[in-house]
């Protein structure tokens, strides 16, 4: 029976030189009792780094003489050319990073190779198990998924981070001779809401630079240095980080630039605030952002009726005390509406963070594909149906996280209104825009009434729609027949 360390940890020693971060226990068992062998393994929730360093610890053990990896997240649908075949692909573990952004052409070719060479198979996906079935081949599922194992990247364990930290903090500390410092509950949620891009290696790097950076008995968000360009300023404040809450607000951990800019206004004198802001503002905007009455309007429909609720529980609570069972129903309800407020406000905030549009090649419908991962389980419990271009790309010239922003905001808002075991179309458009078609909830219709010409009519979340999009020349369309819904997105020119 292999190790733990022989079979995940060997090959990649975090900076201090220790052992790297475990995997679950399970996932581990079953890791090394397959290395040895030619099964083909497919790891989900990896992506990365984290399927980078699983896939070298199985290449190490299987025997085989080389090693290639190809990143589907980065390709267009395909298989690269000249990958080993014959007698050198039986000595060849082929790793995949990203199937389920292999499109029907490429899986095609992926059958053509695995009949001519006899490859070990190591893959990962960050899609489900039903997505990826829905996808795929039913052979090639079949062989892709022999052995499946939850190899989880750093980014999707938010809730164990915490808990690993300070494993991790106490170890770098009997290493650095010092005391242990705490992590307050803002740092913890910091960390949590990172995206650890750089997976295990890059969370080893922010913790070490914080120990040496802090000798306090705390560490706190805004003692996080995230970017290595602080690494040695001992003393020295980093920038905070921001960090947003994935689960209700579905968007993405601050960046760096955003953290530095939000601690900037923080430390802005109030009555030079809002001129801060309408410059950097003005400089960004290229069409104007929602009006002001809109947005207010709009935030006011989307508050009263949890307010009501709060407001009907506060007023009924000691009539109640004698009903436990009413009593609860009621506390439920309550919980719910304050969740619902919390999300709105989060939504706000997150717009009003995006720092001014600074332009770079982006594939949109990699950000379409993410931003409908991140709300899937919603469609999913509504039994919605995605149809989509198969190995489609879409390539313009934008801020990223402008429109990540708004396609997060948009999927939101259609996971919401959209029927149940409905289905949710999307197209791109000749002239390179997005189209999303569907039908609303005959109970919901959030958009009856609604006009593209004017923000009048439209919910909150297209509001902030636009307002994202506005700011990078982008704009949104909607027309609206009975529950029919066509939603327009039009992004910056190719």
């Amino acid at each position: 029976m292999l190790r733990l360390t022989d079979l995940i940890l060997a090959p990649d020693r975090s900076p201090s030189g220790s052992a790297d971060w475990p995997l679950p226990q399970p996932t581990v068992s079953l890791l090394a009792r397959v290395a040895p062998t030619n099964l083909p393994v497919l790891c989900t929730d990896c992506y990365g780094v984290a399927f980078r360093r699983i896939a070298a610890a199985l290449h190490a053990c299987s025997g085989r003489e080389e090693m290639v990896l190809v990143d589907l997240r980065r390709s267009s649908g395909t298989l690269p050319a000249g990958l080993p075949n014959g007698a050198r692909g039986t000595r060849t573990t082929l790793c995949l990073d990203g199937i389920e952004h292999l499109g029907p052409s490429g899986q095609e070719a992926f059958a053509d190779q695995i009949t001519r060479s006899h490859y070990r198979l190591v893959s990962a996906t960050d899609a489900t198990l039903d997505e990826l079935r829905s996808r795929w081949r039913p052979d090639l599922f079949a062989l892709v998924s022999t052995v499946t194992v939850r190899a989880p990247a750093l980014a999707r364990r938010a809730a164990e981070i915490p808990a690993l930290a300070r494993e991790r903090i106490a170890l770098l500390c009997r290493e650095l001779q010092r005391e242990v410092p705490a992590l307050t509950a803002a740092a913890e949620a910091a960390l949590a809401a990172h995206p650890w891009r750089g997976d295990t290696p890059e969370l080893d790097a922010v913790l070490v630079r914080t120990l040496l950076a802090n000798d306090g008995p705390t560490i706190d968000a805004d003692q996080l240095p995230w970017e290595p360009d602080a690494v040695l300023a001992l003393g020295a404040a980093p920038a905070a980080h921001v960090a947003a809450t994935p689960a209700a607000a579905g968007e993405p951990a601050a960046t760096p630039a955003e953290a530095k800019e939000a601690a900037e206004l923080a430390a802005t004198p109030p009555e030079a605030k809002g001129v801060a802001r309408e410059e950097a503002r003005g400089q960004a905007a290229t069409v104007p952002s929602p009006t002001v009455e809109a947005l207010a309007v709009e935030l006011a429909h989307q508050l009263k009726n949890p307010l009501v609720t709060v407001k009907t529980f506060v007023a009924s609570v000691d009539a109640l005390s004698e009903d436990p069972h009413e009593l609860g129903q009621f506390r439920v309800l309550t919980e719910e509406a304050v969740a619902r407020m919390d999300e709105i406000l989060d939504g706000l905030l997150a717009f009003a963070r995006l720092a001014p549009p600074s332009p770079t090649g982006v594939d949109a419908l990699s950000l379409v594909r993410d931003a409908l991962r991140a709300t899937w389980r919603v469609f999913a419990s509504k039994q919605v149906t995605l149809e989509a271009p198969q190995g489609a790309t879409l390539q313009v010239v934008t801020d990223v996280e402008h429109v990540r922003f708004a396609l997060g905001a948009l999927a939101r808002h259609v996971a919401e209104t959209i029927e149940a075991r409905g289905t949710l179309r999307i197209e791109v458009d000749p002239q390179g825009a997005l189209r999303f078609a569907y039908r609303e909830s005959g109970a919901i219709t959030h958009l009856r009434g609604a006009t593209t010409a004017s923000d009048s009519g439209l919910p909150l979340a297209l509001l902030l729609v636009r307002g994202a999009l506005g700011r990078v020349g982008g704009d949104v369309e909607i027309t609206v027949e009975d529950t029919a819904v066509l939603i327009l997105i039009r992004l910056a020119a190719p």
